[in-house]
């Protein structure tokens, strides 16, 4: 796993192209398929918005670090949604009972 890999130049990824038909958005959502992303619509549609305030393309290294920072584990989505236990809606988020139990036994 942490070997060298082969080392790749820094690619553009010219979502702005419309070489094959597609606008940026369609562009983008077939290079994070291809490149197994997972970025959802908003952010996709946020980063198309972005660059074009740039007025560039995106890198392929500024897309996963897109994807990596904007994941469920980074930005914890799954920790902080709100959730429900047998019909009743809890008062925290797992993440705040996470927090909560470490405030109340720090050790």
């Amino acid at each position: 796993m942490f070997n060298d890999g082969i080392r790749k130049p820094l690619e553009v990824v010219d979502i702005f192209n419309n070489k094959e038909g597609f606008g940026p958005l369609a562009t983008l959502k077939a290079y994070n398929q291809q490149m197994g992303l997972g970025l959802d619509q908003t952010n996709m549609e946020y980063l198309v918005a972005e660059y074009k305030n740039f007025d560039r393309p995106p890198t392929d290294v500024e897309l996963f670090m897109w994807a990596q920072v904007n994941s469920e584990h980074c930005r914890h989505h799954v920790f902080n949604a709100g959730w429900t236990i047998d019909g009743a809606p809890m008062e925290n988020s797992l993440f705040e009972m996470i927090k909560n139990t470490h405030k109340l036994s720090p050790e």
